[in-house]
C-alpha cells in the first residue's frame, strides 16, 4: 500500500503567510490614511476642545472664581482662572492643573490643526460665558465649529 498524498498547507505555512500580511498591512494603511490623517485629528481636537471649555466651565462653578481658557496661538491653548478672586477682570490669572496630565493644563493641537479664536473664552462663577463665542478648528480641508452659547454656557461642535 502507497502511503496516501497529502494536500494542503500546514500549519506553519498558514501562520507564516498570515504575519507577512499582517505586518505588509501595518505598514501600509498608515500610508493610505495619510490624506486624510489631518481631518481625523481636527475632528478629534474639536472634541478635545470642547471637553476642555466644558471642564473650564466646571472648575469656574465649582471653585467660584472665574475661569478662562485662552489660546496662544494657532496650535495651543491652555486654561487659567482668577487669583483669589470671583472677578472676571482680576489679574493675574493663575494656571490650572490639567486632571490628564498632573500638570500645566496647556494643550498643543496635533500637526496640521490650527484653531481660530478669540484671546480668551471667560466664564464667570456660575459658569455662564461672558459672551458668546465661536471657534473654528481646522484640519485636512475639514473646519469644525466649536461655539458656547450666550446665557447657558452650552459647548456644542457643529
Amino acid at each position: 500500500m502507497r502511503p496516501r498524498a497529502q494536500a494542503g498547507f500546514s500549519l506553519l505555512e498558514v501562520v507564516v503567510v498570515l504575519v507577512i500580511l499582517g505586518i505588509t498591512s501595518a505598514m501600509a494603511i498608515p500610508r493610505t490614511m495619510s490624506g486624510g490623517g489631518a481631518s481625523i485629528n481636527a475632528g478629534y481636537e474639536a472634541q478635545r476642545l470642547a471637553s476642555d471649555l466644558r471642564h473650564a466651565q466646571t472648575l469656574a462653578r465649582s471653585g467660584g472664581k472665574c475661569t478662562r481658557l485662552s489660546v496662544a496661538s494657532a496650535s495651543s491653548y491652555s486654561v487659567t482662572s482668577a487669583a483669589g478672586s470671583a472677578q472676571c477682570t482680576a489679574t493675574p490669572w493663575t494656571n490650572v492643573t490639567s486632571p490628564a496630565k498632573n500638570g500645566l493644563f496647556s494643550i498643543t493641537l496635533k500637526n496640521g490643526v490650527s484653531v481660530s479664536a478669540p484671546a480668551a473664552v471667560t466664564f464667570n462663577p456660575a459658569g455662564a460665558p461672558l459672551a458668546a463665542v465661536q471657534l473654528s478648528v481646522t484640519g485636512g480641508g475639514k473646519t469644525y465649529t466649536v461655539s458656547v452659547a450666550a446665557l447657558t454656557g452650552y459647548v456644542s461642535i457643529t
